[in-house]
């Protein structure tokens, strides 16, 4: 389980402001389902223009797979698609980012990212690490909202069909971590980690437990 728990292939600070951006869409947007590298679909920046009367560079904002995904559905049937983009340092963020969901945001550390450069319908989060607590799964201190996400109105019929290729991405996001890569129901690996300690369940446990 380790290549979920710990980065893989990304700075530690990209990682931490990852982890952070989907625990404030669990815990703090309420968000049903959250997931991290999760692809949805990029036209929604086509509807941002028009909506907020800004020009978007497409080389920078037309991007599919966003650093923490969220869906929150009510009991009423309404669904609300959220994206939180980290960005670690000001040229990872000149590099672009996702702003595939209907609200969208950029999570960085205090000071990186200068409000007047993100559009005006993106949030912006800023993290303070030396202030930086939750408690309960919910953050208390060391974040700031330096600029608040608005909504991208998207037509009822486009939404609708949204919605139904995001429930089959999840299915698919949710067996691919959760048993793709569960080391208990793959032993080869398990076997070449462990080596000739390998031999039964029981030695696995003990060897675990140590």
């Amino acid at each position: 389980m380790a290549d979920i728990v710990f980065p893989k292939n990304e700075s530690f600070e990209h990682f931490t402001l990852k982890e952070i951006g989907k625990l404030y869409l669990k815990h703090n947007q309420l968000c049903n389902f959250v997931a991290d590298e999760f692809t949805i679909p990029h036209y929604f920046s086509r509807l941002a223009e028009k909506q907020f009367d800004t020009k978007l560079d497409y080389k920078i904002h037309n991007k599919s797979i966003t650093d923490a995904f969220g869906f929150k559905a009510t009991y009423s049937g309404d669904v609300t698609i959220k994206s939180v983009e980290a960005k670690a340092s000001y040229s990872d963020f000149q590099n672009g980012f996702c702003i595939g969901g209907e609200y969208n945001y950029l999570i960085a550390p205090k000071g990186v990212i200068p409000v007047d450069e993100v559009p005006s319908f993106v949030g912006l989060i800023e993290i303070d690490f030396d202030k930086f607590y939750y408690k309960g799964n919910r953050i208390k201190s060391g974040y700031k909202t330096i600029q608040r996400a608005r909504r991208i109105k998207i037509p009822k019929k486009r939404k609708e069909q949204t919605v139904e290729r995001l429930k089959w991405r999840m299915l698919y996001k949710l067996n691919k971590d959760f048993y793709m890569r569960n080391n208990w129901l793959y032993r080869t690996r398990l076997k070449k980690e462990y080596g000739d300690k390998f031999k039964d369940w029981g030695v696995l446990i003990w060897e675990l437990k140590r």
